[in-house]
């Protein structure tokens, strides 16, 4: 899938991003090239694959919470 330039400079007005033409230019290419990886992700067939927030187990390294005399 590919990104108009005019696609583009409206992302940009909505950010309040002052581009130039070739940072437009840039953008596109990079923006396409994004939405490329997200259309390859949508063609995958993931029935059955639990939905997860991290990749890698993630634990509370945070000590316990324990009540101690003041200062």
């Amino acid at each position: 899938m590919a990104i108009s330039e005019e696609q583009v400079r409206h992302v940009a007005m909505l950010a309040r991003l002052g581009l130039s033409d070739d940072q437009v230019a840039h953008l596109q290419v990079e923006l396409s090239d994004i939405l490329v990886q997200i259309d390859h992700i949508q063609a995958l067939d993931l029935a059955g694959v639990e939905p997860t927030t991290h990749a890698a187990e993630v634990l509370n390294v945070v000590r316990a919470d324990e009540v101690r005399p003041c200062l």
